[in-house]
C-alpha cells in the first residue's frame, strides 16, 4: 500500500514474497497515518533509490498519528542507496517514525549500504519526534549501515519523554558510530540489554546528561528466566523453542514465566551491583559488596584466577603480563539464584613498565633528531627525560651506552660532544677557522638506553648542538672591540667633534660571519644606505646648539642569530656657526631692500614716500621676500578678496542665465528634470561661490604661510625656491579659477 490514511488500520495479516524498488518502500505501506498492528512480514524488502531511500520491513514512513503496535519482520531488509549526501534510514519495522512503536521484533537481516549517511536499526531506523517511544521490542537479526547503526534504533533523538525501554538486542551491529542498543541518541535508554559482542557498547555517539540503563549478558543470561523478568512478565515470556531461547513478545506465543518475588528481587539487587574499578595496577583489595540496599539475600563471589584476585577481592599484581579475572556475583534469595560477572584487567608492574618503555621508544624513535637547546639542557639525558615527561611517558631513566662520534663539521678543532655521563658540550669551534658556514655540529650514533624497572629498551639517536652560547659571546666582543672611533669616524678627527658624516661598516673582514646593525638615539644622526652594502652612512645633521648623541651597533652573529649590543659611541655635535649668514642677509637688506627702491607695478616710476595716500600692493612671486610681512601680502590670500571676486561671479552667472534663458527659463531649471531638485539645485548655486572663494583663499594663504616658516628656519636659499614655486603655483590657481567660472556659465547658459 502506498499510504494509509490517518484513519486506516490494517490489522492481523501476514504477508509473504518479496518487493523491489526506489523512494520510499515498506511491506505494509510507505507512509502511514493510521494503525498497523498484529502484522507480520515475510517479505524481503529491496529499495535501489539513489537519493533517500526510506525503507521499513512494515512502513517506510509512520507519521505522529499513526502506530505499529504488535508487529514482526521476518524478511530481509535493504537499501543498497549509495550517495554520501543522503541518509538512508532503514529500519526492521519502520525506516522513519513520528510515532510510537510498541511490542515489535525483527529476526531479519537488516542493511542499510555502506556509502550513505546512514540511520539503520533492527526496530527502527531513525525517530524525527522528539515524544517517539520504542517499548517491549526485541531484535535478533543482523544489522549493518554506513553509520549510526543501532539493534534496537539508528538515530533516537531527544524531546518530551523519548525512551528505548524494556528492549533487547541479540544481533550483530556493525558500522560507524553503533551500538548494540542506539546507535546515535538524546533519549533516555530504560531497562534495556544486549548480547556481549553484538556491539563494542550499548550506543554509538552518546550524549551528556542522558539516561542510560543497558547491559550487556551472554546468551545464557539472556535465556534465563530471571532475564524474562527484569524484562516484565507482562510483555515478554519464555521461548518455546521458536526464538533460540530468547525470550518472546507475550503476543507471539511462549511460556508464561511465574513472577515470584524472589526473582524480581535478585534481579533488581543485580542491576545495582557493581565492582569498581575494572583496571588494577597495583595491589589493593576490591570492595566486593555483601549485600545491596533492599536486598536480603546474599551475595557470593568466585573468581577464575584466585591467585590474582581472591574472592575476597584482595589482588595481588602478577609477576609478568596482564591477567583477565572474571569475578561472578551469585544472588541467593528465597530459593532463586541469579549471577553477575565482571571482567577485571589486572597488570602486572613489568607489564606496565613495558608498555611505557615501549611507548617512549617509539616516540624518540619517531624524531629524526634530538635537539638539546644551549643555555637551557645541559645534559643530554635530563634533555631526553624531560622530554618524555611532557609526553605524559614518566619515571623513565635514560642512559648513555655510547655517545656517538662527531661527524660534522670534521675540519676545525674543537671539543664539541656528548660525554659518557650525558653532559653536553656544545658547538665551540673558533669561527675563524671554519672553512664554511656551519650553523650546527652533528653527533651522530648515539645510543641511549631507556629503562624503568625491569623494561628496558636501546635507541640510536642523531644529536644536533648548536653553538656554544659562551663561543658565540666572546666572538661578538672580540668583533665589536674590532670596530673603534677610527673606524666610523670618516674626515672627523674626534669623538667630541663631528661635523661630518660617518662611516658605519656592517661587516669587517675578520669577522666574516658577524653583521653590525647601527641604531642613534638622535635624528641629527641619521642612518642610511642598503643591508646588502657592506658601509652605511651616519647622515650628520649640525644642531643649533651642541648636543650629545649615541650611536651604538646591535651584533648578529649569523650562524645561529644570536645577538649583543655594546656600548658603542658617545659623541658630540657642535652647533653650526650662523653668524656670518646673519650678517650677509643684514647686508642684503640694508642695501637692498629699502624704500627708495620702491616703484609702480604699471608704469615703473619710483614712488615717493611722502606722496602715498592708498595701500601699496607687492604680488607673492613677483617681488623678492612678498608675503613676509603683514605689508607684503598677495590680494587672494585675503578671505575677504576671494569673497568679493567669487560674489561678482554668482551675479554674473545669474544675470547671463537670465539673459539666454529668460525669466521663466531662469526660474525652471532650479524644478527640473523634478521639482523635488529645488532644494538641491538652489543650495548648488551657493555652493559654487563658496568653493571658488574657499579655494583660491586656502591655497594662497597655505603657500605664503609655508615660505614665511620656511625663511624663518632657512633665510638664504629655500625661499627663493618657494617665490620660483609660487609663480607657477599662483598660475595654476588662477587658471583653475577661470575654468572653473567659465564650466558653470557654460551650465547657466545652456
Amino acid at each position: 500500500m502506498g499510504r494509509l490514511g490517518a484513519d486506516g488500520v490494517i490489522k492481523n495479516v501476514t504477508l509473504v514474497g518479496m518487493i523491489e524498488g526506489n523512494g520510499a518502500i515498506g511491506a505494509f505501506a510507505n507512509q502511514s497515518y493510521g494503525r498497523i498492528e498484529g502484522c507480520v512480514s515475510r517479505v524481503n524488502v529491496t529499495n535501489a533509490a539513489s537519493y533517500g531511500g526510506v525503507t521499513g520491513g512494515i512502513a517506510a514512513r509512520v507519521y505522529a498519528s499513526g502506530a505499529i503496535v504488535n508487529c514482526g519482520n521476518e524478511g530481509s531488509v535493504t537499501c543498497t542507496l549509495s550517495s554520501a549526501y543522503s541518509d538512508a534510514k532503514v529500519g526492521g519495522i519502520v525506516g522513519a517514525s513520528y510515532a510510537p512503536i510498541t511490542g515489535c521484533y525483527n529476526t531479519g537481516a537488516i542493511n542499510g549500504g555502506s556509502n550513505n549517511r546512514g540511520y539503520v536499526g533492527g526496530i527502527v531506523g531513525y525517530t524525527e519526534n522528539g515524544s517517539v517511544q520504542i517499548l517491549n521490542c526485541y531484535n535478533t537479526g543482523s544489522v549493518t549501515g554506513a553509520t549510526c547503526v543501532g539493534g534496537i534504533a539508528g538515530k533516537h533523538t531527544g524531546g518530551t519523554d523519548p525512551t528505548v525501554t524494556n528492549c533487547y538486542n541479540t544481533g550483530s551491529v556493525k558500522g560507524a558510530s553503533c551500538g548494540a542498543l542506539v546507535g546515535e541518541y538524546a533519549a533516555e535508554i530504560r531497562n534495556s540489554y544486549y548480547l556481549e559482542g553484538s556491539a563494542s557498547a550499548a550506543t554509538g555517539n552518546t550524549k551528556d546528561g542522558i539516561n542510560v540503563e543497558a547491559t550487556a549478558k551472554t546468551a545464557a543470561e539472556m535465556k534465563e528466566t530471571a532475564f524474562v523478568l527484569a524484562l516484565g512478565n507482562e510483555a515478554f515470556h519464555q521461548d518455546d523453542g521458536r526464538n533460540g531461547g530468547y525470550p518472546l513478545l507475550a503476543w507471539q506465543g511462549g511460556t508464561h514465566v511465574v513472577n515470584t518475588a524472589a526473582a524480581e528481587a535478585i534481579a533488581r539487587a543485580a542491576e545495582k551491583l557493581t565492582v569498581e574499578p575494572t583496571l588494577v595496577t597495583e595491589n589493593c583489595t576490591l570492595a566486593l559488596a555483601s549485600t545491596v540496599e533492599g536486598f536480603d539475600g546474599t551475595i557470593t563471589w568466585a573468581s577464575s584466577n584466585g591467585a590474582v584476585i581472591t574472592p575476597e577481592g584482595v589482588v595481588t599484581l602478577p609477576s609478568a603480563g596482564t591477567v583477565y579475572v572474571k569475578l561472578t556475583a551469585t544472588l541467593a534469595y528465597g530459593g532463586e539464584t541469579g549471577t553477575k560477572t565482571f571482567l577485571i584487567t589486572v597488570k602486572s608492574l613489568k607489564a606496565q613498565n613495558d608498555e611505557l618503555v615501549t611507548a617512549a621508544k617509539s616516540l624518540l624513535d619517531s624524531k629524526s633528531t634530538l635537539n638539546p637547546v644551549p643555555g637551557t639542557d645541559t645534559n643530554l639525558c635530563t634533555y631526553v627525560e624531560n622530554y618524555l615527561s611532557r609526553n605524559n611517558l614518566d619515571g623513565i631513566t635514560v642512559t648513555v651506552k655510547d655517545p656517538g662520534a662527531l661527524d660534522y663539521p670534521m675540519d676545525v678543532a674543537q671539543t664539541t660532544g656528548i660525554a659518557a655521563d650525558g653532559k653536553i658540550t656544545y658547538f665551540n669551534a673558533d669561527p675563524a677557522t671554519l672553512g664554511l658556514a656551519a650553523h650546527f655540529a652533528r653527533v651522530s650514533g648515539v645510543e641511549l638506553t631507556l629503562t624503568r624497572g625491569e623494561s628496558s629498551a636501546d635507541i640510536t639517536a642523531m644529536v644536533i648542538l648548536n653553538w656554544d652560547l659562551d663561543t658565540v659571546r666572546d666572538y661578538l666582543e672580540k668583533a665589536a672591540a674590532s670596530v673603534t672611533f677610527d673606524t666610523i669616524r670618516n674626515q672627523n678627527t674626534s669623538e667630541a667633534e663631528i661635523i661630518s658624516d660617518l662611516q658605519l661598516p656592517q661587516r669587517t673582514g675578520a669577522y666574516p660571519f658577524v653583521t653590525f646593525a647601527w641604531t642613534s638615539d638622535s635624528k641629527l644622526i641619521s642612518i642610511e644606505g642598503s643591508t646588502a652594502g657592506e658601509v652605511l652612512t651616519g647622515r650628520v645633521t649640525r644642531p643649533s646648539v651642541d648636543t650629545k648623541v649615541h650611536l651604538y651597533p646591535t651584533l648578529t652573529f649569523q650562524l645561529n642569530e644570536g645577538t649583543m649590543q655594546t656600548e658603542g659611541f658617545r659623541l658630540t655635535l657642535p652647533a653650526e656657526d650662523l653668524e656670518p649668514l646673519r650678517q650677509q642677509m643684514q647686508k642684503e637688506l640694508d642695501e637692498n631692500y629699502l624704500v627708495t627702491k620702491l616703484t609702480y607695478v604699471v608704469t615703473g616710476e619710483v614712488i615717493d614716500p611722502e606722496a602715498v595716500i592708498v595701500d601699496t600692493v607687492a604680488y607673492t612671486g613677483l617681488i623678492p621676500g612678498a608675503g613676509l610681512t603683514d605689508y607684503w601680502k598677495a590680494p587672494t590670500s585675503s578671505l575677504s578678496v576671494t569673497l568679493g571676486l567669487s560674489i561678482i561671479t554668482f551675479f554674473y552667472l545669474q544675470g547671463s542665465s537670465i539673459h539666454a534663458r529668460g525669466f521663466l527659463g531662469y526660474l525652471k531649471r532650479f524644478i527640473s528634470p523634478i521639482a523635488i531638485m529645488l532644494p538641491l539645485l538652489l543650495l548648488d548655486e551657493f555652493i559654487k561661490p563658496a568653493s571658488l572663494a574657499l579655494r583660491l583663499f586656502g591655497n594662497i594663504f597655505g603657500e605664503e604661510t609655508v615660505t614665511e616658516q620656511l625663511y624663518e628656519i632657512f633665510p638664504i636659499g629655500a625661499p627663493i625656491v618657494m617665490m620660483v614655486l609660487s609663480l607657477l603655483f599662483c598660475a595654476l590657481q588662477a587658471i583653475v579659477f577661470t575654468t572653473l567660472v567659465s564650466i558653470y556659465l557654460q551650465e547657466a547658459t545652456e
